[in-house]
């Protein structure tokens, strides 16, 4: 547990024993041609500190493109990226295989489709040896992962359905999909039959799905600007949580690997690059600030009432939490106080 926070101006502390809930992200209407996401740069959300999604970032690689989508291991020791390069340039629309242990690229072939972003979301069937991978008019194919050849090209069909198949993920039976947050979560067949709604229309705009089968969550990953990570229960499809991750621009898709210890998520960086995190599992008793409500910013000589608020990240309910405050100016304490709370 943590027990003890210096604050800085942090004097009045407004804090919940319970799980909290993230702050709203507004966000424009409309999809950006550049980034095939929703909204726009401009207002970034800060960090939002601790979550109950815990992770450390275990590599990177860049992917030597700039208009890379989605992403999913196969056989174990490959990773395939999406390209959706035909949607600013002549280029076709690419997949690019690359070593998962040195990040090297390995090879390259074209996709089966000519939409402006082509291939969304990936994820790959080992018992089939098969690759799963989406697009417009509710459209997925299926890929020989050893061959690269398409074994066929799907309809998801049933009620509701997501327009687009963005985002894609695979529990060993069903597929699931999302269309950024203009249509529910839905499950469907392999062979996009049966298909209905298991998760309301998510809270950010999805890209990307993956499913921890050994933890019993899922995730999804954003295209909204946010940088966010929707934590789901599985398979009930519960919300647990939505983590704001400050080491990357999250655009693109996800997907489980190595029994379920790593997430891999595709960014649009400055170069698109592929990311490897670690899951974590949370404590019980976590205790930590999580944001400084007041100021804002910076503040000017005079009389200041800031807030900082805390909040419990583990798992188990908290209570007689100690909360301390230290004020310094330029090294010399002017104030330092502490209360436990409730």
């Amino acid at each position: 547990m943590k027990a003890k926070f210096v604050l800085v101006l942090a004097i009045t502390v407004m804090a919940f024993a319970g799980p909290g809930s993230d702050l709203a992200v507004t966000v424009p209407e409309g999809q950006s041609e550049a980034t095939d996401a929703i909204g726009s740069p401009q207002g970034i959300v800060p960090s939002q500190g601790p979550t109950d999604f815990t992770y450390t970032v275990e590599w990177a690689f860049d992917c030597n493109n700039n208009y890379c989508v989605g992403i999913t291991p196969v056989q174990d020791t490959l990773i395939w990226v999406s390209s959706g390069g035909h949607a600013s340039t002549s280029e076709p629309n690419w997949i690019f295989i690359f070593d998962a242990a040195s990040h090297a690229l390995l090879d390259s072939f074209q996709e089966y489709t000519t939409t402006a972003w082509g291939y969304r979301d990936m994820c790959y069937d080992p018992t089939e040896d098969a690759v799963y991978a989406g697009y417009e008019s509710n459209k997925f194919d299926k890929i020989n992962a050893t061959t690269h050849a398409k074994i066929a090209t799907y309809t998801v069909t049933g009620s509701p359905t997501p327009s687009v198949v963005r985002a894609l993920g695979f529990d060993g039976d069903s597929l699931y999909s999302g269309n950024f947050a203009t249509s529910p979560i839905c499950e469907f067949s392999k062979t996009g039959t049966n298909s209905h709604q298991v998760a309301p229309i998510p809270p950010y705009a999805v890209y990307g799905l993956a499913v921890d089968l050994s933890a019993g969550k899922a995730y999804a990953t954003t295209a909204d600007y946010s940088y966010k990570i929707i934590e789901y229960s599985y398979p009930g499809w519960t919300v647990l949580d939505s983590a704001h991750i400050p080491e990357i621009k999250i655009f693109g898709g996800c997907e489980m690997w190595r029994n379920d210890t790593f997430l891999l998520i595709l960014g649009q960086c400055t170069r698109d690059s592929v990311f490897c995190f670690r899951l974590v599992a949370g404590a019980a008793k976590d205790v930590g600030v999580d944001a400084i409500v007041a100021p804002a910013s910076g503040m000017n000589q005079g009389a200041v009432a800031p807030q900082a608020q805390i909040r419990n990240f583990g798992s188990s309910a908290q209570s007689n939490i100690p909360v301390y405050c230290r004020i310094d100016s330029a090294g010399t304490v002017v104030y330092d106080h502490n209360l436990t709370y409730p």
